[in-house]
């Protein structure tokens, strides 16, 4: 018998698989909005210049490359629980990861030592369900999302049905990909469902900065750190300092008191050390030395409001469009949605369609990534979702 005859071919992955299709595609008058990147105007990925600056100054220091901790830089680590929680306390627990991927699945094997599941927001993020069944989780959804509306009563009421010390997954802001987020008294709310029905949250972290400025969009985590709850929170620095490939990532823990976080971070370096052993230097560098530093700390805030200008932009200009020329397809609700992403609801003919004859790649699902349209692409396209409709 041969090794490997029992294993089967798998699909492509639906996101980078039909991204490896764009590319491969010869037309000239081609368009991508499918991976979440942040595109400027000319539908560049930028470099920020407050991470040219930090770059320059790590090459001219000639910094070492020896092996960092296996939870990483504690200085990186310190950095991002400053921003995501206004403060370090000792009932926090804090490793770098390799991204926010990484640290979702470190989540899930961590929560794995005392539940068999998480519940998932329907729909969400189509690599969460991969992450937490890896990790050994049964992964049940919990209603999120109808219709282009937010299902907060139905989300609440379905909260108070699972068992107690289940897993729940939160999108921080930015919800991928309806862009809808919970308001203050929303989150106030969800905080005391969590906490009676003794629910473990995880927040995912993955665009501050895109919705609102940083504090705002930590609102949610901020709240439960303040009520003394547990829970856990994954953190991506991707989209919010432009460092896509450089995978910098971190996850924070927060337990009922300090003691019980030196049993918890054992178990978090025995996961790491197993997995990847230690996370790179250099993203750690980069994203450190941005927030130890009070004048690039204040240009990369620049650089990331106009960002978020940008986005919030294209997508009050992609919805006056769409309901000037398909006035009974529902387009306004996209309005209020926050980050990279809307829910487009185009059934998979409408999105093959698109693909195929027009040369305008959406995810699957309809997802569209909005700082994939500009002033050169918006009329052809909201032509063409007209058309394929």
């Amino acid at each position: 018998m041969r090794f490997f005859e029992q294993i089967t071919q798998l699909p492509p992955d639906p996101i980078f698989g039909l991204s490896a299709a764009f590319k491969a595609d010869p037309r000239p008058n081609k368009h991508s909005f499918i991976v979440g990147y942040f595109c400027d105007e000319n539908l560049q990925t930028p470099l920020l210049d407050s991470v040219v600056e930090i770059e320059r100054r790590l090459a001219e220091e000639k910094h070492k490359r020896e092996y960092l901790p296996i939870d990483g830089d504690p200085e990186y680590v310190e950095a991002i629980a400053n921003l995501v929680f206004g403060k370090t306390e000792e009932r926090i627990c804090g490793a770098q990861t390799i991204g926010g991927t990484g640290a979702l699945f470190l989540a899930g094997k961590l929560a794995k030592l005392w539940t068999d599941q998480i519940a998932i927001s329907n729909i969400t993020w189509a690599n969460h369900w991969k992450i937490f069944t890896l990790a050994g989780l049964q992964t049940p959804k919990y209603p999120y999302y109808e219709k282009k509306e937010l299902q907060f009563e139905k989300m609440v009421e379905h909260f108070s049905t699972l068992p107690e010390n289940s897993c729940v997954l939160l999108h921080a802001t930015c919800h991928n990909p309806t862009g809808f987020d919970l308001t203050k008294d929303q989150w106030k709310r969800l905080q005391e469902v969590t906490e009676k029905h003794h629910l473990f949250p995880i927040f995912d972290l993955a665009y501050q900065g895109f919705a609102s400025n940083p504090e705002e969009d930590a609102y949610g985590p901020r709240l439960f750190l303040e009520k003394g709850g547990e829970f856990a929170l994954t953190y991506s620095c991707a989209k919010n300092f432009s460092l896509y490939g450089e995978r910098a990532g971190a996850l924070f823990v927060v337990g009922e008191s300090p003691q019980k976080i030196k049993a918890l971070r054992t178990q978090l370096k025995a996961f790491i050390r197993a997995s990847y052993s230690n996370p790179p230097v250099h993203a750690a560098s980069i994203v450190k030395g941005i927030l130890q530093d009070g004048v690039l700390q204040g240009k990369w805030l620049s650089e990331l409001a106009a960002m978020r200008e940008r986005v919030q932009k294209v997508r009050n200009e992609f919805v006056d469009l769409m309901v000037k020329k398909d006035p009974e397809g529902n387009w306004e609700p996209i309005r209020k949605g926050n980050g990279l992403f809307c829910y487009s609801e185009l059934s998979k003919t409408a999105v093959e369609t698109l693909r195929e004859k027009h040369g305008f790649y959406i995810a699957g699902d309809g997802r569209i990534n909005v700082t994939g349209i500009s002033q050169e692409n918006i009329e052809a396209f909201t032509d063409a979702i007209v058309s394929s409709k």
